[in-house]
């Protein structure tokens, strides 16, 4: 005797999927759990849809191929309490359309949450992007067992471990910032990552240039940069073997610095920003000058900094990575300003 809600059918699990609404239902879940997870203001886009597809595969684990016997209160399973979901299903017959489903549904979630080439793989636990180490192994796998080619060489197993660019803090959340730097007479970029290593850099100098009009001519200092500073970010991006996609950010000097040779940087800047759709970061680059000791050493906040260089000279205590506080700097002449003047004078 069965005790509970009666069914139709002895095990409702069988057809239970192919229920009125009940795909629609399952898909607006899906999208809801999706924005919750992007409402938590500390969770980047990229980590909402990676926790997304790791709480949905979890649960579709749990519900198809965990739990066995039936949900409903019916006492009498039979042999039901032996299987899974997945084997109830449309009483265990293949290729059904709910089958289908369930198979291709997180596929296409997995397509939704890795938009080209840009994926990332932002937590270990993720389904990989298609750049994702999981990803080259599997396809590492699959081409050896589909026959599509021998035993590979040493050279082809070399490029395979190093396209998986193990760099610090690759394995979970990994940072890229380009830096452009234009304020004065050099054109300068760097990629750096969040630990603080310098993985590529490039510098194009006007010296001679100026050294033949006896100082820098603003307007010729702007050409300069103009005709230099995309093969200068180029040539950064290759050192460090990072593609533009990569990136996490564009930092780039807006002040203090000449007005001419500022604007290069900051248009070129913003028209790669707009591009890659990547957060723009304006630097101060005299702070940033007192923040460069922390690349090589650990000095902690807050520490007392003097600046020292040709169009500037501050005495500063430095109390966060934007918190500065000036307590003097020179009223009249910088020193190195002042020791071009007496070399021209001498």
């Amino acid at each position: 005797m069965n005790v509970g809600v009666a069914h139709s059918e002895v095990n409702p699990n069988t057809r239970v999927m192919n229920s009125r609404g009940m795909w629609l239902t399952y898909a607006l879940g899906v999208g809801l759990l999706h924005i919750v997870l992007l409402s938590i203001p500390f969770f980047s886009v990229p980590v909402a849809w990676t926790l997304t597809n790791v709480i949905h595969n979890l649960g579709m684990y749990v519900f198809l191929h965990a739990v066995k016997g039936t949900p409903f209160e019916t006492p009498d399973q039979g042999k039901a309490r032996l299987l899974t979901h997945w084997e109830q299903l449309d009483y265990g017959v293949q290729f059904t359309s709910s089958r289908k489903f369930f198979t291709i549904s997180p596929i296409i979630l997995f397509i939704a949450a890795s938009p080209g080439d840009e994926t990332r793989t932002v937590l270990m636990t993720s389904l990989p992007g298609r750049q994702g180490i999981i990803y080259r192994v599997s396809m590492l796998i699959l081409n050896k067992a589909a026959g599509v080619f021998s035993k590979p060489s040493r050279r082809e197993i070399f490029e395979f471990l190093r396209s998986f660019n193990f760099r610090p803090g690759n394995v979970f959340l990994h940072k890229l910032v380009l830096g452009i730097e234009t304020s004065c007479d050099d054109t300068a970029a760097a990629v750096v990552d969040e630990t603080g290593n310098v993985l590529g850099e490039a510098i194009h100098s006007q010296t001679e240039v100026h050294l033949k009009t006896g100082g820098i001519v603003p307007p010729v200092a702007q050409q300069l940069h103009r005709e230099n500073i995309q093969r200068i970010v180029q040539e950064a991006l290759s050192t460090s073997k990072v593609s533009p996609s990569e990136l996490s950010a564009i930092a780039t000097t807006v002040k203090p610095g000449l007005a001419l040779s500022l604007g290069v940087g900051l248009s070129f800047s913003l028209q790669l920003v707009d591009q890659l759709k990547k957060p723009f970061i304006p630097i101060h680059h005299m702070e940033a000058h007192a923040l460069t000791i922390r690349l090589l050493n650990k000095v902690e906040f807050p520490f007392l900094v003097l600046l020292i260089s040709g169009g500037h000279c501050l005495l500063a205590l430095v109390r966060g990575v934007s918190d500065f506080l000036l307590l003097g700097k020179s009223l009249d002449i910088a020193p190195g300003d002042m020791l071009d003047k007496q070399e021209d004078f001498l």
